[in-house]
Parts: structure tokens; C-alpha cells; sequence
């Protein structure tokens, strides 16, 4: 984090607050984007209580952000309404550049598709870039387009999904810039894996784990996401490779445990269904599964239900089968998907 003796702009005491202020509420925004998300609440936390004291272009810099946060904590509501505000000034601003007016509405849909409101999503985020030719995007363009390629994939649109990944693709390679580069491939991995192309995912995935930095978030989720497809292709070998290496890199601990945890209960499961796996099932349903809904996980969920029911009928366990199909099927109609 650069420190305000390190560069005078950011010393509120020794320049004009207008010019510091609109140099560190857009800085909070870069440094979420670069993952620096603690780095990123110290900066705001320099600005609460000071909302009478800002411009209205103080005042859009300071809800975005607040909505950037949220939704980093998966708040996803409260976000929107932050989104909002920061749209309804720029929208009331002819001043605003159009990019300004972009990027409230395109995190709104961003929000929307973290939340499984697919449909809705894409509503916003064709919105947002509707305005915004691609001879002058930024990396705005770029998160909205990787957006819109999961909400497409979750209506089932998968060449809508793809063409978004192949202009995403394109614009990073361009720009030379490594993880945003695995951020695609990351992403592409995700859309296979609900189309349940697992070997493109797979190949997807590999390509994300050589652009992102070992140990980031990004690369640890990659990882489990290929780790994921590898059992759901049926690829025990490779499955039980990449647990070792889980250990080995050390990316199956803190807040990883939960997730990896769950693959190796969920790889004892899919691999021996008709024999007893009680203590495997009851780590998903009482632990994993309920990780998974609290982050918005649910096609994560649903899978893991899948496997319990297969696993149940497979045993001769009718009842019980009932039982996690009715929680399955209470998840589905929460997805608030409309196949079109």
C-alpha cells in the first residue's frame, strides 16, 4: 500500500481535498480489483462519517465502493442499493463520463448473477456495455463480458457464454496482463463445468493454474474446480493426485478447509456409491452443502444432493433419498433461472 508520505496527493493536510479525495475513492476500486480487499477497507474507512462533506462526485466514488465491498462479503443486496445510489447520480450528472454511468449498472447485474438471478443479470449487463464500443473499453468491459458468460451458461445459452469468454480472451492477451488472463480461463472452466463438458473444463482450468499466482484466490479455486471435474469425469487417479498436492501446497487449509474437505468426501461417494459412506454424506449435508448455500454456491449444492440421491438409491435407501430430493428440489426453485 503506498503511504501518504510516499506520494503528497494523498496528504489531506497539504492539498486540496477535492483533488486528494477523487484520487483515493477511485484508488479503493483498483485495489479490490488487485485483491487487495484489507488494504482497500482502511482507505474507506478513512471516509465514514464524512459523507457531508463530499462533492456528488465524492459521493458516486463513495457508494461504489461501499457496493464493491459488499459484495465482496457476498452481501449482495445491500450492495445493490449502493449500486443504485452511485447510478442515480451519474445518471443525473451530464458531466459523468458514460463509464461512470456503466459501472453501478453492470455491477448490479454482476450481483444478480453471484445471486443465481441469471436473467435479470444479463438484463444490466447488456445494458451497461450497450453504450461502451469495444474500440474503447477498459478492463470494465472485460469483467462485465466474464459476467455475462456465467449468466448466459446458467440459461443454458452456451454460445452466447463462449463468444463472451473468446472477446475476454482476447482483450487480456492484448494487454499482457497474466492474472487477468487466468481470471478468464478461470471463468471458462466454471461455464464447462455447468455444461458438464468436463474436459474442456479441465483444459480451461489447466491454463488458469499457469497464469495465476500460486496461493491466490483465484488459483486455489481453479484448482478446486479442476479437482472437482477430474472426479466428476470419473478420474480417480487424477483426483487422487491433486488431494496430495492439495496438502503439499497447502491450499486445503483455512478458509480452503470446508471446500476440499467436501471433494474428498464427495470423490468416496462418486467413487464406491453402493457401499456405506455415512460419515462422507453426513460431512456434506450438515457442513459443505450448507457452506456452499450461505455463499451462493447452489449448483454446488445441487451436485452434492445429486450424488446423495444416487448414493441413497444405489444403498436401498428410498426414504432418505425422498428426503435429500425434496431439499434438492427447494434449491432449484431458489435459482430463479428462466430457461429461454
Amino acid at each position: 500500500m503506498i503511504s501518504e508520505r510516499a506520494h503528497p496527493i494523498l496528504n489531506m493536510e497539504c492539498c486540496d481535498p477535492e483533488l486528494a479525495w477523487l484520487y483515493r475513492l477511485p484508488r479503493i476500486d483498483w485495489l479490490l480489483r488487485q485483491g487487495q480487499a484489507e488494504e482497500a477497507q482502511e482507505e474507506m474507512n478513512f471516509f465514514k462519517g464524512k459523507i457531508n462533506e463530499m462533492t456528488v462526485r465524492h459521493k458516486y466514488h463513495y457508494n461504489h465502493n461501499e457496493g464493491l465491498l459488499l459484495s465482496r462479503d457476498l452481501n449482495y443486496e445491500e450492495a445493490m442499493k449502493f449500486f443504485e445510489k452511485s447510478s442515480v447520480i451519474a445518471e443525473n450528472n451530464d458531466d459523468f463520463a458514460q463509464i461512470l454511468k456503466d459501472r453501478p449498472i453492470s455491477n448490479i447485474g454482476g450481483c444478480y448473477t453471484e445471486m443465481n438471478y441469471p436473467n435479470a443479470a444479463i438484463i444490466f449487463l447488456e445494458a451497461a456495455i450497450k453504450e461502451s464500443p469495444k474500440s474503447r473499453v477498459d478492463f470494465f468491459y472485460f469483467y462485465t463480458s466474464l459476467s455475462l458468460a456465467l449468466s448466459y451458461a446458467k440459461v443454458g445459452i452456451f454460445r452466447n457464454s463462449e463468444q463472451h469468454l473468446k472477446e475476454s480472451i482476447e482483450y487480456v492477451e492484448s494487454t499482457g496482463n497474466e492474472p487477468y488472463i487466468g481470471l478468464v480461463f478461470y471463468t471458462a472452466g466454471k461455464v464447462y463445468h455447468i455444461k458438464e463438458d468436463w474436459d474442456k473444463a479441465i483444459e480451461s482450468l489447466n491454463e488458469a493454474l499457469n497464469y495465476l499466482g500460486v496461493g491466490s484466490e483465484y488459483y486455489n479455486w481453479s484448482f478446486w474446480y479442476k479437482l472437482l471435474c477430474a472426479i466428476e469425469k470419473e478420474d480417480y487417479q487424477l483426483s487422487s493426485q491433486m488431494l496430495k498436492e492439495a496438502k503439499d501446497l497447502g491450499i486445503d487449509a483455512d478458509e480452503m478447509l470446508i471446500p476440499f474437505k467436501h471433494l474428498s468426501c464427495f470423490r468416496n461417494v462418486h467413487k464406491g456409491k453402493t457401499q456405506p459412506k455415512e460419515e462422507d454424506v453426513e460431512y456434506m449435508l450438515n457442513v459443505s452443502i450448507p457452506y456452499f448455500l450461505a455463499r451462493h454456491y447452489k449448483f454446488l449444492a445441487i451436485r452434492a444432493y445429486e450424488l446423495i440421491i444416487e448414493h441413497y438409491e444405489a444403498t436401498k435407501q428410498p426414504r432418505k433419498a425422498d428426503k435429500i430430493f425434496r431439499l434438492l428440489n427447494e434449491v432449484r426453485k431458489s435459482l430463479h433461472i428462466v430457461v429461454v
